[in-house]
């Protein structure tokens, strides 16, 4: 292994322990969910972004939550959004008539400090910074 092949192999592994720390200390952009009725999609930039999902929630990873799922609950939006100073997400309340009703409650939250609280009930589009 030459030196600049080294290197690359140090750089590589920091940024791999960078990630596991930051993972383990809860830093980087997490979601709170605190009322999804029905179901609402959130994606990173525009309406047309990727869909930020989870297998086990959103009814299979259809949306990215359903009123069926977890109230409160954090999770990690780092592994889509990044982690630079700023992020874009564009969110939508999806009316399927699960709960009869049409509101979403969520933080956006940098570091496990909330950033932007959204209270809405039809689609949102807002550039967040930490």
């Amino acid at each position: 292994m030459n030196e600049t092949e080294k290197h690359t192999h140090r750089v590589r592994a920091a940024r791999t322990l960078e990630q596991l720390a930051r993972a383990i200390a809860g830093a980087g952009w997490q979601q709170r969910f605190d009322k999804v009725h029905d179901a609402l999609e959130l994606r990173v930039g525009h309406e047309n972004g990727p869909l930020i999902s989870w297998r086990d929630r959103g009814n299979g990873g259809r949306f990215t939550w359903a009123w069926s799922d977890p109230v409160g609950e954090v999770r990690d939006i780092s592994p889509w959004v990044g982690s630079g100073d700023r992020i874009f997400l564009w969110a939508r309340v999806i009316e399927t008539g699960a709960a009869h009703d049409h509101q979403c409650d969520m933080d956006t939250l940098f570091a496990g400090v909330s950033k932007q609280r959204l209270e809405f009930d039809g689609y949102e589009d807002h550039e967040i910074g930490r």
